[in-house]
């Protein structure tokens, strides 16, 4: 019987990232000191063991591959509605 359920789509593994930024020309040491941070809070974005939008928005810039396809499901943000929004709707 054939499995109908799809599989998850799993993150890049972290060598394949850093493989990218390699050839992107750039580094995690380079990537910290652009934002003043210690490489290991890359290498923890890189490995997915902490979230950070800049850094992992910045990286997919480098790489050139959207967020999703590096850390699906990790950075999908709704807008949030704006204070006078949320007042109106208290009233309402």
């Amino acid at each position: 019987m054939p499995n109908s359920r799809k599989k998850a789509k799993e993150p890049m593994h972290p060598a394949d990232i850093n493989a990218e930024l390699k050839k992107a020309d750039s580094s995690q040491a380079e990537i910290s000191r652009h934002f003043g941070i210690s490489d290991t809070s890359v290498s923890a974005v890189i490995k997915g063991r902490q979230k950070n939008h800049r850094v992992a928005k910045y990286i997919s810039q480098i790489i050139k591959k959207p967020i999703d396809d590096i850390w699906p499901g990790c950075y999908n943000y709704a807008p949030r509605e704006s204070y006078k929004e949320r007042c109106q709707r208290a009233v309402a």
